[in-house]
């Protein structure tokens, strides 16, 4: 997040009653908050400020996937491929629906991905693709822009694992 959104947030939030002295104290509140999110949310050591961090959580849950699949290898690695062919042309094809405001056709395509994600237990891939979503439903088109752009990088991280998955089969 970038100070001015975190800023716009808690103004947007934070009502006059909120802060411990009332109106007056609210934008020392704001910027006690503003100041005690900068520092948890400084970047590491040696990461670019634009860059993204590596999520906590792995792009696929492999032991989850194969659960869910009894095991079944011979079933989950096609499933992969077969998800990776559609998919990127499916995440390059939502800016267009923005662009044109089809709100309907982005909320479905967005809901098919988290689905398809979710249930290959791609768990960043499909909170993404829920968020956007979320936005197109709202008709929410900065919130929509920032969900695609933020698709894309989940994305290839889970095409990274599912290759890497699918590869490690092969050998």
């Amino acid at each position: 997040f970038k100070r001015k959104e975190i800023e716009d947030a808690l103004n947007k939030w934070l009502s006059p009653r909120a802060a411990p002295g009332g109106a007056a104290d609210r934008p020392a509140a704001v910027e006690e908050t503003v100041a005690e999110l900068e520092a948890v949310a400084a970047p590491a050591p040696g990461l670019a400020e634009d860059s993204e961090p590596e999520p906590l959580e792995p792009a696929i849950r492999v032991d989850e996937l194969l659960d869910t699949f009894m095991g079944k290898k011979e079933i989950v690695l096609p499933l992969l491929g077969r998800f990776m062919e559609r998919t990127e042309s499916q995440i390059a094809g939502l800016p267009t629906l923005l662009e044109r405001a089809d709100w309907e056709t982005l909320r479905r395509e967005a809901h098919t991905l988290k689905g398809s994600a979710l249930n290959l237990r791609a768990g960043e891939l499909g909170n993404r693709a829920a968020a956007a979503e979320f936005a197109a439903k709202n008709q929410d088109a900065e919130a929509s822009r920032a969900a695609i752009e933020a698709l894309a990088p989940a994305y290839e991280r889970f095409k990274r694992a599912a290759t890497d998955l699918i590869d490690s089969e092969k050998e």
